[in-house]
C-alpha cells in the first residue's frame, strides 16, 4: 500500500508540480514557442546584459541577455536536482530542451547575418567554407586554429612552453594557413556581397560567439557535479551556488539533503546533456572560424579591387597610396575597432595573428598582374605596402616583418638590369621563392623599353634563377657529366708504384699514402665530395668550385665528430617505395633522420641504411635544417635510383625520440612512411 501511495504521489508531483516549475523557468528564460523568428524576437535575442550585471559577473566584454537568462534557468534546474533528486531526470531533460532551443535561436540569428538576401541557401564566402563538412574539418586542423584550441584547454596552460612559438615555427604555420586559404579562395572576381560588410553584423557575430562560449564554460561546472554524483551523491551538496527563487526555503533544502540516495539520473540523459553542450560549443567556434576567415576575405576583396586596375602603375603620375589600399586600411581599422570591444584579448589576437603574412603573400604573388611598372609606379607600390604596414602596427602595436619582406620584394624592381637581381640572390641568399624571383624578372623585362627588350635574353636569366635554386640541374643544362674521381685515384695508385722505383721518397710514406687512398674512409670522403660538388651553389671557375666543395666536405665531416662519417646510399625506387620512415624536421627543431627500416622493404634488403641515420641530402638537394614536408616530397618525387647522403647519429635519434615522447600529449611528431 505504501509503495502504491508513493508511486501515485510521485506521478502527481511530476504531472502537476514539476511541469509547472519547468514551464515557469522556460518563461523566465523568455523562450519563444514559435518556430519562426520575428523581428521582435531577433531584437530581443541580440540584446546585451546591462553594464551593472556585466560588472557583477566580472566580464570584460558584454554577452547576450538571452544567453544569461538561459544560464540562470539551467542553474535553477541544476539546484532543483539537489532539492528533489528523485526528479533529476526530468530537470536534466528540461536543461537539454533549453540548450537545444537556445542553440537553434542563436543559429537562426547567425544565419540571418551570413546568408545572402537575394538567394536562398547561399551565404558569404566565409560561411560557405565553414558549412562544408570537409573544408570545415580541414580549417579546424589549420595550425593557428589548432594551436588556439589547445591553448584554451586547461591541461595545456601549465606546460605551455614556447617550443612551438619560435619565429621559424610561426612562419611555417602561417605558410600552411595561407596556402590553405589561397587554394580554397575562388579565382573568380569577388563582389561586396561575398563578404560581411556590415560592421554591426560583425559585432553581433563576435558577441554570439563570446556568449555561447561563456555559457558552455559555466555549464561545464554543473555537468561535472552531476556526473560525479552518479558515483557519490554527496557531490550534490555543491549545487548551492545560487538560491532558487521558487519558494524553496533553506530549511527545505536541508530536509532534502538526507534523500540524496533517491537520485534518479540516467547516464543516457547525462550524455544527451553533454551533446547539447557540445552543439553550443561547435556553433561558437564555427562563428569564430567565420570571423577568422572573414578578416582575410576582406583583405582578398580589397586587394582584388586594387589589382584590377594596375595599368596606372605603368604611367604613374604620383606616389600617393592607392585609394583601394586606403579603403583596405579603413576597413581593417573598423574591424579592429569593432572586434576589440566584442572579443577578449586572446581571441582578438588570434583573429589578427598572421594577417601580415597573408597580405604580404597576396602582394608578392600578384606581381604578374602588373603588365609593366614604371619607377614612380614602384615607389607608389612601396608606399602602398608601407601604408598597410602602419595600419597593422596600430592594430597589433608591433611592426610586421612579413610586410617588410613584401616591401623589399618590390624594391628589387629598382634594379636596372636582370643581373642586379641575380646578384642580390647571390649576396643575400634566397629570401623569396623561385617562382617569386621569376615573376620579378618577367615584370622587369616587360617594363623595359622596346629597344632594350630586344637585346635582353629573359630565358637565360630565368635559367640562372632555376640553377640557383636547383644546382643539380646545372650538369644537365651544361652537358657536364657527374663528377667521378675513381679513375684519378687509380692513376694515383699506379703513380705511387712507379715512384717506389724512381723516387727518393721514403717507402714508408708511399705505402701510407697508398693505404689511405685504398681505405674505406677515404672512399667515403670521396663519395661525399663528389655528391657535394654536384650540389654546391657556387658560380665561377672549376678551381673556385673545387675549393668550395673541399671546404663543404671538411665541414660535413667536422660536424659529424663523435658520430659516424657521412655515407652515400643508393636505393632503387620501386612500386613498393623505399621502405623506411623519417622523423624530425626544422619545424620540430630536429634534424631529419631514419626512424624505422620497414622489414622486407627496399632499404631492409639493401642493408646500407640504418635506423638513426641522419638524412643530409636527397638526389643532390640538401635537407639539412629543412622542414619535414620538403624531405618527404623529395623522396616521393624521386624516380629510378635515389641517392641519399646520410650520417649515423644514434644519440640524436635517442634524444629526439625522448623529446617526442614527452610532447606526445599535446602534439604527435611527424612520422612519414616513405612507401609510395
Amino acid at each position: 500500500m505504501m509503495v502504491f501511495l508513493f508511486r501515485k504521489l510521485t506521478e502527481f508531483i511530476r504531472d502537476r508540480f514539476i511541469g509547472r516549475v519547468i514551464k515557469d523557468i522556460r518563461e523566465s528564460a523568455q523562450l519563444s514557442s514559435s518556430s519562426s523568428t520575428t523581428i521582435t524576437d531577433r531584437n530581443r535575442l541580440i540584446e546585451l546584459i546591462p553594464s551593472v550585471l556585466q560588472k557583477q559577473l566580472e566580464l570584460s566584454i558584454p554577452i547576450l541577455q538571452s544567453t544569461y537568462l538561459i544560464f540562470k534557468s539551467c542553474e535553477e534546474l541544476c539546484v532543483l536536482v539537489k532539492c528533489l533528486p528523485i526528479y533529476a531526470d526530468d530537470f536534466c531533460q528540461a536543461i537539454v530542451d533549453l540548450l537545444f532551443k537556445h542553440r537553434e535561436s542563436c543559429n537562426k540569428l547567425f544565419l540571418s547575418i551570413v546568408e545572402k538576401n537575394d538567394s536562398f541557401g547561399t551565404s558569404i564566402y566565409s560561411n560557405e567554407w565553414v558549412k562544408d563538412p570537409d573544408i570545415n574539418r580541414h580549417l579546424r586542423t589549420m595550425p593557428a586554429f589548432d594551436a588556439f584550441i589547445r591553448m584554451n584547454k586547461q591541461e595545456h596552460l601549465i606546460h605551455n612552453d614556447n617550443n612551438d612559438d619560435n619565429a621559424e615555427n610561426i612562419r611555417f604555420r602561417q605558410t600552411k594557413e595561407t596556402e590553405t586559404l589561397l587554394i580554397n579562395f575562388s579565382q573568380s572576381e569577388m563582389n561586396i556581397d561575398d563578404i560581411c560588410s556590415n560592421y554591426k553584423h560583425i559585432k553581433a557575430l563576435a558577441t554570439i560567439h563570446e556568449s555561447l562560449d561563456w555559457l558552455y564554460c559555466k555549464l561545464v561546472h554543473y555537468f561535472d557535479i552531476l556526473d560525479k554524483s552518479l558515483n557519490d551523491t554527496k557531490y550534490l551538496d555543491t549545487l548551492t551556488q545560487t538560491i532558487v527563487a521558487l519558494g524553496f526555503t533553506s530549511r527545505s533544502m536541508k530536509q532534502n539533503s538526507s534523500h540524496y540516495d533517491q537520485l534518479k539520473l540516467s547516464h543516457i540523459n547525462l550524455e544527451i546533456f553533454s551533446n547539447a553542450m557540445k552543439t553550443i560549443l561547435t556553433l561558437s567556434y564555427d562563428i569564430l572560424l567565420v570571423l577568422f576567415l572573414e578578416i582575410r576575405l576582406h583583405c582578398f576583396y580589397y586587394l582584388s579591387l586594387f589589382f584590377r586596375n594596375t595599368l596606372n602603375y605603368a604611367y604613374a603620375m604620383d606616389t600617393d597610396p592607392d585609394e583601394n589600399i586606403m579603403a583596405l586600411n579603413r576597413d581593417l581599422s573598423r574591424l579592429q575597432e569593432t572586434l576589440n570591444s566584442s572579443l577578449n584579448e586572446k581571441k582578438f589576437s588570434f583573429l589578427f595573428q598572421g594577417l601580415g603574412f597573408v597580405l604580404a603573400t597576396i602582394l608578392i604573388r600578384s606581381s604578374p598582374r602588373f603588365s609593366h611598372i614604371s619607377e614612380l609606379g614602384i615607389t607608389k607600390m612601396c608606399r602602398n605596402i608601407f601604408a598597410i604596414e602602419q595600419t597593422l602596427t596600430q592594430i597589433r602595436t608591433v611592426g610586421d616583418a612579413e610586410l617588410m619582406r613584401a616591401h623589399q620584394y618590390y624594391e628589387l624592381l629598382y634594379a636596372i638590369k636582370p643581373e642586379d637581381i641575380l646578384n642580390v640572390i647571390e649576396e643575400h641568399g634566397q629570401e623569396f621563392s623561385e617562382q617569386d624571383y621569376l615573376h620579378l624578372l618577367q615584370l622587369q623585362y616587360r617594363s623595359l623599353p622596346a629597344n632594350e627588350r630586344e637585346h635582353c635574353d629573359l630565358s637565360k636569366y630565368e635559367q640562372l634563377v632555376k640553377i640557383a635554386f636547383n644546382p643539380q640541374i646545372m650538369s644537365a643544362t651544361t652537358g657536364e657529366s657527374s663528377l667521378n674521381l675513381g679513375k684519378d685515384i687509380e692513376r694515383a695508385i699506379v703513380l705511387i708504384d712507379r715512384l717506389r722505383t724512381t723516387s727518393e721518397i721514403p717507402e714508408a710514406k708511399l705505402s701510407e699514402l697508398q693505404r689511405i687512398l685504398q681505405s674505406d674512409f677515404f672512399h667515403a670522403v670521396l663519395e661525399v665530395y663528389e655528391k657535394i660538388y654536384e650540389t654546391v651553389q657556387i658560380t665561377g671557375s672549376p678551381e673556385v668550385r673545387a675549393n668550395a666543395t673541399a671546404k663543404a666536405t671538411v665541414a660535413a665531416f667536422a660536424a659529424s665528430e663523435g658520430h659516424s662519417h657521412p655515407r652515400v646510399i643508393e636505393l632503387p625506387k620501386t612500386a613498393e617505395g623505399l621502405g623506411f620512415n623519417v622523423m624530425g624536421g626544422r619545424e620540430q627543431n630536429s634534424p631529419i633522420y631514419i626512424s624505422r627500416i620497414i622489414p622486407n622493404g627496399v632499404a631492409w634488403k639493401h642493408g646500407g641504411l640504418k635506423k638513426g641515420d641522419q638524412l643530409l641530402s636527397v638526389n643532390g638537394v640538401s635537407v639539412e635544417n629543412e622542414y619535414h614536408e620538403k624531405a618527404v616530397d623529395l623522396l616521393k618525387q624521386a624516380q629510378g635510383t635515389v641517392k641519399l647522403v646520410v650520417r649515423y647519429s644514434p644519440q640524436v635519434l635517442i634524444e629526439m625520440e625522448n623529446r617526442f615522447e614527452q610532447q606526445r600529449a599535446p602534439r604527435k611528431p611527424a612520422n612519414s612512411p616513405i612507401n609510395k
